[in-house]
């Protein structure tokens, strides 16, 4: 066996959020929806209560993220153990 496949290897999870900016709405911190996603956050739980703007990211997963036409686009591709 190698130490590769012997490797225990913890997994941390890691969530993401996009939209058109992180501000300050009705006394709490959100990302707020816009007509193009410009930024993305990424962290390592969900940064308010409201989750239902957070995305978790695949456990052993690399994740890349880019600006295109103005747009944050980002993909998720799953690691090969």
């Amino acid at each position: 066996m190698s130490a590769v496949e012997g490797a225990h290897i913890a997994y941390q999870s890691l969530w993401a959020t996009f939209g058109e900016s992180y501000e300050a709405v009705d006394d709490t911190y959100k990302m707020r929806a816009g007509n193009k996603r410009k930024n993305i956050l990424f962290a390592s739980e969900p940064l308010t209560k409201d989750r239902t703007t957070w995305i978790e990211l695949p456990e052993y997963s690399v994740t890349k993220a880019w600006i295109e036409n103005e747009e944050v686009v980002f993909r998720t591709h799953d690691l090969v153990l």
